[in-house]
């Protein structure tokens, strides 16, 4: 999800964020938080986790000016972009 974020939104200007051991006795951090300006002026946030319920879908999701966009799992459940549409995919 962190190379979709930046391949849609590009470099990152600036960030600051936060990571600990909360949950999980591990070698690495199990949660960490995020926030971003990227340099085109836009805002992000990230959350990344495995303290959370196992089987917690990632979830992707982009708000704007020019509509909404909402990534559940592997499937989009929201696209609200006036003036687009999509292809409904079958699998």
């Amino acid at each position: 999800m962190i190379d979709l974020l930046r391949w849609i939104m590009g470099p990152v200007d600036t960030l600051f964020s936060f990571a600990d051991h909360l949950a999980r006795k591990i070698e690495v951090e199990d949660t960490c938080v995020a926030s971003m300006k990227f340099k085109s002026g836009a805002f992000g946030t990230l959350e990344g986790t495995t303290s959370v319920t196992p089987g917690m879908n990632h979830r992707f999701e982009l708000h704007g000016e020019n509509g909404t966009i909402l990534v559940d799992g592997e499937s989009i459940v929201k696209w609200d972009v006036p003036g687009e549409t999509i292809e409904e995919v079958t699998q």
